[in-house]
């Protein structure tokens, strides 16, 4: 197992190898190097090795350590939360009416660029949104990227150490370019919908009812 290890890490380490910091992934610089990794994956064929290295990543360095030692959980924090192959692009909406069961005035929003699945998270100040974040990890996974509008929030140093730990990459808008952030654009779907369901609750009411007169006002 040692001897196994050791060599398929000289491989690796070698200069013929090329690792990219940004995706994660390690590739041979020459054909031939995937012909002499077929005896460690039972002499199958080179193309499909190279397809392989293609789909894996190597986020955590192999340490090394002998004696070797067992670990129930990986000490690298992006090996233990589901990963989530999704960019995803986040804003803060505010609301000059507190909501009726927390009182929260304002709301921050996540949006999958490709999977569009959306997720709001009830909050009191846009301070709050390192805990949104930290829920919606633990919630969907952890995001390929994350995509903002450079809020003080959401580019502080807690919300930084975050996207290290899961290694999520990070991207923001321009100054005064708001359709650059696809989840301003998802609000308002969600805003149209949300009235959408509101008018028809109203619709379904008596109007003798206390929640018909509430929302009728709305």
């Amino acid at each position: 197992m040692i001897a196994y290890v050791d060599t398929i890490e000289s491989f690796y380490n070698a200069s013929t190898y090329s690792y990219d910091v940004n995706e994660g992934r390690t590739t041979a610089n020459t054909p031939e190097e995937y012909e002499k990794l077929r005896r460690f994956f039972g002499w199958i064929l080179a193309a499909t090795i190279q397809d392989t290295f293609k789909c894996t990543t190597r986020w955590a360095q192999y340490t090394g350590t002998y004696p070797l030692r067992k670990h129930f959980k990986s000490r690298f924090p992006a090996l233990n939360v589901h990963q989530r192959n999704d960019p995803v692009a986040t804003d803060t909406v505010f609301s000059d009416t507190p909501a009726v069961d927390n009182g929260s005035t304002c709301a921050q929003i996540f949006v999958g660029t490709e999977s569009l699945v959306t997720d709001a998270y009830g909050i009191k100040s846009d301070g709050k949104f390192v805990a949104t974040l930290e829920v919606n990890i633990r919630k969907r996974g952890a995001m390929s990227k994350l995509i903002s509008d450079r809020a003080k929030a959401q580019v502080s140093n807690k919300a930084l150490d975050i996207l290290r730990n899961y290694v999520i990459d990070d991207w923001q808008s321009e100054p005064y370019h708001k359709h650059q952030n696809p989840a301003e654009r998802r609000y308002q779907t969600v805003k149209q919908y949300t009235m959408v369901f509101l008018i028809s609750l109203v619709r379904l009411l008596k109007p003798g009812y206390l929640p018909y007169r509430m929302l009728s006002t709305c």
